[in-house]
């Protein structure tokens, strides 16, 4: 009987801790500025870690006010006090429809990662509008 109890307790125990392996999830941060202003603030940052509905996802504190950032690097550093890492880069060009080139943007995007064992960690911290 004793074996047996072992052996139970052991396999819960072993798939416990296989449950809490770590592994890496990925969100992108995308921030816009003006072309012609390339010192211009970046403003509102959104992010898009894989959820559905990206309509509200401009980072915002607790109280649900959209945080500004002056740049991509205060995005990141705002981030990674809740464990986000950057992984790679990119940035674009956004050429107004307009005839007025007040209106192109650059679009910077980074990918951030983040080592979690649980699904609920990707959010943890980060509340969106």
């Amino acid at each position: 009987m004793r074996r047996v109890f072992t052996l139970i307790v052991a396999l819960l125990t072993a798939t416990t801790l296989y449950a809490q392996e770590p592994y890496t999830v990925y969100c992108t941060i995308t921030g816009e500025c003006a072309a012609h202003n390339p010192r211009a603030t970046i403003g509102t940052v959104a992010i898009d870690y894989g959820q559905q509905d990206l309509r509200n996802n401009d980072l915002a504190d607790s109280s649900g006010r959209r945080l500004k950032f002056q740049s991509m690097v205060g995005a990141a550093n705002y981030l990674a006090t809740y464990g986000w890492e950057l992984h790679d880069s990119y940035t674009s060009f956004s050429p107004s429809i307009l005839e007025s080139r007040m209106h192109d943007k650059i679009v910077t995007v980074w990918i951030l990662k983040k080592s979690i064992t649980s699904p609920e960690e990707i959010t943890e911290g980060i509340f969106t509008r």
